[in-house]
C-alpha cells in the first residue's frame, strides 16, 4: 500500500492509508460504490463508527491485498478480531468475515467469552456461538467451578443453554445412580434367594 502508487487514501484516526481502487472494487460492492460516489475527489475521511478504527481498517486492507496469506496484525488479541470483523461486515467481505469468526472460536475462553459470545449473538455468528455450545457439553465441570457469579452470566448470555445442561448432566446422574441402585438389587435379590435355598433351617430358626 505505497502512496505514491495508490490513486486513492482513507484518513481513519488521522491516519493515512494509501489503497488502489481497482482492487478495492473488485473485492468490495461497497468499496465499489463508494468510490463511484466521490468521482475523482480521491482522498476519504471515514468517521469511526461502530468500533472501526485505524488498526482494524489497515487490517482490512491487508486481507483485501494479501488474503490467503493473511493474518491478523495481532493474533492474540480477540478486540482486533471483532473490529476486523465489523469492517469486514460494513463493507460485505464474507471470507473475511467467515475468518474472523474462526479466529475468536480458537481465542475465546472463559475469561472473554462474555464479550465475544454477545458480539456474536447480534451478529449471528452461528459457527461461534455452536462451537461455545460444544465447550460447555464438554467441560461443563470446570466451568461450574469458576463460581455462581460466572455461571449465572454465563446461563443468562446463553439464554439459559448452561442451565439446560445442568440439569440434562444431573438427569443423567439420577438414571445412572437408578441403574446402580437397582442392579445392586437385584445382586441383593439373588443372594437372598441363594441363601434360602442353601440354609432353609437357618431361615427356619430365626422364625
Amino acid at each position: 500500500m505505497d502512496k505514491t502508487t495508490s490513486d486513492v487514501v482513507f484518513i481513519v484516526d488521522g491516519n493515512e492509508l494509501p489503497a488502489h481502487s481497482y482492487l478495492l472494487c473488485h473485492k468490495s460492492v461497497v468499496f465499489e460504490q463508494l468510490l463511484s460516489d466521490i468521482g475523482d475527489h480521491r482522498e476519504i475521511v471515514l468517521d469511526r463508527d461502530d468500533n472501526i478504527n485505524y488498526q482494524s481498517f489497515k487490517d482490512m486492507l491487508r486481507f483485501i491485498y494479501c488474503e490467503h496469506q493473511y493474518q491478523l496484525t495481532n493474533e492474540k488479541n480477540f478486540w482486533l478480531a471483532i473490529n476486523v470483523y465489523l469492517c469486514a461486515h460494513k463493507y460485505k467481505l464474507g471470507y473475511l468475515c467467515d475468518l474472523m469468526e474462526q479466529k475468536l472460536i480458537s481465542l475465546s475462553n472463559l475469561d472473554n467469552i462474555q464479550h465475544i459470545y454477545m458480539f456474536a449473538k447480534k451478529y449471528r455468528l452461528n459457527h461461534f456461538i455452536k462451537s461455545f455450545h460444544g465447550t460447555i457439553d464438554t467441560k461443563l465441570d470446570n466451568i461450574l467451578d469458576r463460581g455462581l457469579d460466572t455461571v449465572k452470566k454465563l446461563n443468562t448470555i446463553t439464554d439459559n443453554y448452561l442451565l439446560e445442561q445442568v440439569v440434562k448432566q444431573k438427569h443423567k446422574e439420577i438414571q445412572e445412580l437408578r441403574e446402580q441402585l437397582n442392579d445392586k438389587t437385584m445382586k441383593l435379590n439373588d443372594l437372598t434367594k441363594k441363601v434360602k435355598d442353601i440354609c432353609p433351617e437357618i431361615l427356619k430358626s430365626e422364625k
